[in-house]
């Protein structure tokens, strides 16, 4: 097992939100205690990472940390992602590196620890499976796009490059950045401490995700329904349409997504990865 004390890696495994598999959290825990957590990787130190709200089954294991997030938290990820970066290294000040996966995901850590006693730990480096994303800075959060893998053409082909050039005007939170996605995110320690010694992160989540009292709030309300007409519709008659079958189509609700706490989960998901970028670039 790694030392408590100065391990080469500090590894979190964070909640997945989990949009196609069919399981808790506890179970998800439970295989990874079982699978990949017995490889051979001494100087890794694993942990799994939960907000310190409620109880779980599993809580005797002794391999999960509790980290405190704000009460804004609508999007988990984002805000559980970073937090577990500033209480790992306040936790354990000596590791070489600092990584975040899921609790769905297989790490062969052995392969893990072997390419990270080789690369240069004293400085700043990115580790994982990264992507080209944008998302908008603390005034439009909201705002972002996607441009892809770095698996899709390693190369960085001239194809490449000017499709993401293409991509990064459409974009309305450019330039386009590299970002680890949620799979495996490792930092050296001197890339984490800069990041989790930084303003800007708070600053962004305050914006993206407010806290559900300024969500509640008359300004906030405002913000998001700039119309003071209770009732938007502009026609004084409430049935303007002539067809007294007002969903013409087979299905009753044409929305293609019709579930609002999918696309939640979607949206923070990208987020959250989207997100890390951004810190990385303004840190």
């Amino acid at each position: 097992m790694a030392s408590r004390d100065s391990p080469l890696l500090v590894l979190g495994v964070l909640p997945s939100e989990k949009q196609h598999v069919n399981w808790s959290s506890e179970v998800a825990r439970a295989a990874a205690r079982a699978t990949w957590q017995t490889l051979p990787a001494p100087s890794v130190l694993l942990r799994f990472v939960l907000r310190d709200e409620g109880e779980v089954s599993d809580e005797r294991a002794g391999d999960i940390v509790r980290v405190p997030l704000p009460p804004r938290s609508t999007c988990v990820c984002a805000e559980l992602t970073h937090a577990w970066f500033v209480h790992a290294l306040r936790t354990w000040p000596t590791a070489k590196w600092y990584g975040k996966t899921e609790d769905h995901i297989y790490v062969q850590t052995s392969v893990l620890q072997w390419e990270l006693e080789r690369l240069p730990h004293a400085q700043p480096v990115w580790l994982g499976l990264f992507f080209y994303s944008s998302v908008g800075g603390a005034r439009h959060p909201d705002a972002g796009c996607w441009g892809g893998q770095f698996e899709d053409d390693a190369t960085a082909s001239e194809k490449t490059t000017q499709r993401l050039a293409k991509q990064e005007r459409k974009c309305d939170a450019h330039p386009l950045k590299p970002s680890a996605s949620h799979e495996i995110d490792v930092r050296s320690a001197p890339l984490a401490r800069a990041i989790a010694g930084c303003t800007y992160p708070n600053r962004w989540l305050d914006a993206a995700f407010p806290s559900s009292a300024a969500r509640a709030s008359p300004r906030a309300a405002r913000r998001t329904n700039p119309n003071p007409n209770p009732n938007p519709n502009p026609h004084p008659n409430p049935n303007p349409h002539p067809n007294p079958n007002p969903h013409p189509h087979p299905n009753p609700n044409p929305n293609p997504n019709p579930n609002p706490d999918q696309a939640r989960r979607a949206r923070c998901k990208a987020d959250c990865a989207a997100a890390q970028g951004l810190f990385v670039s303004r840190c």
